[in-house]
């Protein structure tokens, strides 16, 4: 070969590609980087509301009992951040202690419909004679729209925090239900639990052994979004007057209060509306990255 004969070079890849290596690292990290910031920014969104909470007896400025008639509606000031409501409590200490009973709700909901949801969702989608009978009760209850079953729920038991709690609960239950029945159905098949049941390993071990843990992943993306759920729920069923009695201070009492003065006193409805949205979108994003980083199909992509 001369010294004037052009050395052979790989072949381009296609215009404007570049190198699809180094390019598809890149693009992956940023990826990663944009999601990892989302899953910071909602757990500080759901973190803050939930230390508030617990600490309410401390960073609370005043108690939620104390009322001041001559000081009713007055607006945001140094003296009250948030102003005051309708019978002049400060209302700062209102969406603080709001807070601490909607996140509180939240969390038992989501406590009584992952455990009776995966339950239900297990012996469905594992025993398969239980399947028809479980899954169409489930079908049954997510015919009908959550806030009217959860209101109907509330009118049967009476309004009461517990009430809500256990109304919510059986409310979301079939979302549970469903999504655990269908990763059973899948991971009954692998041929590490069939390789179990040929051993002659019992049902409730090759359930709880093998089958449920290879299933919590999508289970705890949903549990994030049943949190959620939750606490719009209890704040709709307070807010129609169905809910959590009207002396006890949620977001939903709240904004059921200050609905008659949207007008001239607009923040009693805005400071606890702007509370929910907040909590819920931190709980959403949360979850988001949670399922980013819990589903192996979702991890290839990325």
């Amino acid at each position: 070969m001369s010294a004037d004969t052009p050395t052979p070079k790989d072949p381009p890849g296609p215009r404007g590609q570049g190198n699809p290596g180094r390019g598809g690292r890149r693009s992956r990290l940023s990826r990663l980087v944009r999601k990892g910031r989302l899953i910071i920014l909602g757990a500080v969104l759901t973190i803050v509301p939930l230390l508030t909470g617990v600490l309410a007896p401390w960073v609370a400025p005043d108690s939620p009992a104390r009322l001041d008639p001559m000081r009713r509606l007055s607006a945001p000031s140094a003296e009250h951040v948030f102003g005051t409501d309708e019978l002049g409590r400060d209302l700062l200490t209102q969406v603080i202690y709001g807070g601490r009973l909607s996140l509180l709700v939240g969390s038992l909901v989501v406590a009584i419909a992952t455990v009776l949801g995966t339950a239900f969702g297990l012996s469905a989608g594992y025993l398969r004679n239980l399947d028809a009978l479980l899954m169409r009760t489930m079908d049954g209850l997510l015919a009908l729209p959550d806030l009217l079953l959860a209101i109907a729920l509330m009118a049967a038991l009476g309004p009461n925090v517990a009430n809500v709690i256990l109304a919510l609960g059986m409310v979301y239950t079939p979302r549970i239900a469903r999504l655990v029945r269908g990763s059973v159905l899948v991971v009954r098949e692998m041929e590490y639990v069939q390789s179990a049941r040929a051993l002659g390993a019992a049902a409730p071990r090759t359930m709880f052994r093998h089958v449920l843990p290879s299933s919590l992943s999508p289970l705890i993306v949903q549990a994030t979004f049943v949190f959620a759920f939750s606490i719009l729920g209890e704040a709709a069923l307070s807010f129609l007057g169905v809910g959590v009695p009207p002396y006890i201070p949620s977001w939903g009492n709240i904004l059921a209060g200050g609905r008659q003065f949207m007008v001239e006193a607009p923040w009693v409805t805005m400071f606890p509306g702007l509370a929910i949205v907040v909590t819920v979108l931190g709980i959403n994003l949360l979850g988001d990255g949670l399922r980013d980083i819990l589903d192996p199909r979702l991890r290839r992509l990325v």
